[in-house]
């Protein structure tokens, strides 16, 4: 048992090589089983200045793990304290060796939700400089208080500050810490998700900024329910995947980047009731059917407008452009569809004809394959093989000769089942027919 300022400790193990450590070198083995009531690290880091000046180069050196040791620590906490995070009710298993730290299934009770960590933390290669691979997984957290308690958040998920309500999210990182403890940014890297359940957004530069362009009121204030996000991070870079939001009778599909740096590049894919669009986006919509019709588009307006956003500049001075690509290439891409369509069902009949020809006794369709003078039809007619093999549609008032079925004589060449007509003989072969 043991008391530091207002921290109580109650600890119980064993070490299981003392000889072998004291004598041979080993690394020391022990088993520890630790409690406290209350870790208020800010207390513990508020005494360093009292430190004899001899010692002050160290105050601001991270955290080294001891040389030579091997333990293994089942740790608990009523309550702990470190810069502006308050967690209640920390447990998990530690081990220490080889300068490293390893967390296992650290979890506690914080920021109104559940954290559990995960990774390690090591002094090994770069003792001024630890290295970190941590994954979190975490629920229910309210956004404000996680977004004031982790810088990291504030570099990963700067919107987070516009954002209310709670989130759960799972994130593994990997990188280098300064000599002040704090992340060195870039070389930090990673990748993760985020689920909204309930939240929403407001006062965010550039959707404010798009929503004056449009005069889409509902934008200014966002509500945002079981949004799903996927994201990675690298050299100061977090590349966000497009992912899907409905809110407000509109449907968006947000993807881009942003920088550590807050710089934006974001293209966000809008689909807005034209009942919503203010005086601006009206205009806006007309002027660009219009341009598109200029260009022998006919666009035709559904009840909902699409458009594409593009947002560049930063956080603090955002650049929103819009545009309605998305309404042209569609009204083109449609119009093409329904001529294909209407030409491949034309085809689709002809081969069906083709495929299932009229039963006997049904009028049959014959289409002149090529022009024949009248001078040699008039001859044909007075010539007894035109008069056994001549076919008429109407079979019941002309019959065929009974001479001619026996013989099985092939029509005459200038008729054929083929449907394709030829444009400039077929409408005289018509007439001639009667």
């Amino acid at each position: 048992k043991g008391e530091y300022l207002s921290t109580h400790i109650d600890a119980t193990g064993a070490i299981n090589n003392l000889f072998d450590f004291a004598l041979r070198d080993k690394p020391l083995n022990a088993s520890i089983d630790l409690k406290a009531d209350e870790l208020d690290l800010r207390e513990w880091i508020s005494k360093f200045p009292n430190i004899p000046a001899a010692a002050t180069p160290q105050i601001n050196a991270p955290f080294e793990v001891p040389e030579n040791i091997d333990f293994t620590i089942n740790a608990e906490a009523g309550r702990l304290h470190y810069d502006n995070l308050d967690l209640q009710n920390v447990s998990g298993k530690l081990q220490m060796s080889d300068q490293t730290v390893q967390f296992h299934t650290v979890k506690a009770n914080g920021l109104d939700g559940d954290i559990v960590i995960d990774g390690t933390y090591s002094t090994l290669e770069h003792g001024a400089n630890p290295e970190i691979a941590l994954t979190y997984d975490v629920k229910g957290l309210d956004i404000q208080k996680t977004f004031l308690a982790f810088n990291t958040v504030q570099k990963i998920m700067p919107v987070a500050r516009f954002m209310s309500g709670n989130l759960n999210a799972h994130m593994t990182l990997n990188g280098r810490l300064h000599d002040d403890m704090t992340p060195d940014l870039q070389t930090l890297q990673g990748e993760g998700n985020i689920l909204l359940p309930a939240a929403s957004l407001k006062d965010f530069g550039p959707v404010d900024k798009l929503s004056q362009s449009l005069d889409i009121t509902e934008l200014k204030d966002v509500p945002l329910k079981d949004v799903k996000a996927d994201f990675s991070f690298k050299n100061g870079k977090v590349l966000v995947a497009p992912f899907p939001v409905h809110t407000n009778n509109m449907d968006l599909q947000i993807g881009g980047t942003h920088g550590f740096d807050q710089s934006l590049d974001y293209v966000i894919s809008l689909k807005v009731p034209r009942s919503q669009l203010g005086s601006k986006g009206v205009t806006f919509v007309k002027n660009v059917v219009v341009q598109a019709a200029d260009k022998g588009i006919p666009v035709k307006l559904d009840d909902a407008v699409s458009m594409n956003v593009r947002m560049n500049g930063t956080l603090t001075s955002p650049e929103v452009k819009a545009d309605m690509d998305a309404v042209v290439d569609n009204a083109a891409t449609d119009l093409k569809k329904e001529v294909s369509e209407f030409v491949n069902a034309k085809l689709d009949s002809a081969k069906q004809q083709l495929r299932n020809p009229p039963a006997a006794g049904k009028k049959q369709i014959f289409v002149r394959t090529g022009y024949k003078s009248k001078t040699n039809l008039k001859a044909k007619k007075n010539t007894p093989s035109a008069n056994k093999i001549r076919v008429h549609s109407k079979p019941k008032k002309h019959p065929v000769h009974s001479k001619a079925k026996k013989k099985k004589k092939k029509p005459s060449g200038n008729y054929t089942m083929n449907l394709k007509k030829d444009k400039s003989t077929a409408g005289s072969g018509s007439k001639k027919r009667g």
